[in-house]
């Protein structure tokens, strides 16, 4: 750390000397005040190093700051996607390990909602989802009425437009590709449950119960088919882009639902 003091001690008189830390690596040259011999001081950066305990969060040193290590990876794609448990404090500087080049990775998210995470070694992206966390006793910092108002809202991130006719959903493989028409209408999407059903039900392990709702409206210039994120413990993907929970998206011919491992697709209803 800069100012901080390193004792060092003299090679050829034994004088031991006080050095202020100039806080970046490299060599220096220092002198002896009693015997002016002149000596070589190297400072090196310091790695980052992991520590293993028993917990689902181990710690990271990195320099004197210790951060939480995460290690519950789920695959989701030719394992170069991955799903991490749990939900991540917004702000706070998290680490993971990447499974494919063993690179440790060091992040912090920004806002709250599902977010992806890039391997800068070899371009593995994790999405883990981010959260507000109350403030400590003593903190007094109060948020703007303009801010917390914009925090409500949800996103709207595909342009709202107008479609013809009812939509239809298909999954699956070529020889068992199952289909949905979505006529005027609400419809939930999730993991197939004996206690928690959902409209249009999955046998996925990895997809939340009740993932998502799609409200289907047919007015005058036609059908409009609006996507919510209900439950977003494991990630919803719309062409590729994450969406947290209340987040949604007008949809339109083509695009493409992730929830879990399937991927659902949504094409106009041929006649």
């Amino acid at each position: 750390m800069p100012n901080e003091t390193i004792n060092v001690k003299c090679t050829k008189c034994g004088h031991q000397l006080k050095v202020k830390n100039p806080g970046k690596p490299g060599m220096y040259d220092i002198a002896c005040p009693q015997c002016q011999h002149h000596m070589q001081l190297s400072l090196k950066a310091k790695p980052l190093t992991m520590e293993g305990t028993p917990d689902n969060q181990q710690p990271v040193q990195e320099g004197k700051k210790r951060v939480p290590l995460l290690t519950d990876l789920t695959p989701l794609k030719d394992g170069t996607v991955f799903a991490v448990k749990p939900a991540v404090a917004v702000g706070k500087t998290y680490a993971l390990k990447c499974p494919k080049c063993g690179k440790p990775v060091v992040f912090a998210l920004p806002k709250s909602g599902v977010q992806g995470v890039k391997c800068k070694k070899c371009d593995t992206l994790f999405y883990t989802k981010g959260k507000e966390v109350a403030p400590e006793a003593g903190d007094t910092k109060k948020e703007e009425p303009e801010q917390k108002e914009k925090n409500k809202t949800t996103r709207i991130s595909n342009k709202k437009k107008t479609n013809s006719s009812p939509g239809v959903l298909s999954w699956g493989n070529i020889l068992r590709r199952k289909k949905v028409i979505l006529h005027e209408g609400v419809y939930v999407l999730g993991r197939a449950d004996d206690e928690c059903h959902s409209d249009i039900e999955f046998k996925d392990p990895k997809m939340s119960r009740r993932s998502v709702r799609i409200e289907v409206k047919l007015k005058e210039n036609g059908f409009f088919f609006k996507l919510t994120v209900e439950k977003a413990t494991n990630p919803v993907l719309i062409n590729n882009k994450p969406l947290g929970e209340n987040e949604c998206v007008y949809l339109n011919y083509g695009d493409a639902i992730q929830l879990g491992a399937t991927v659902i697709n949504f094409s106009k209803l041929s006649k």
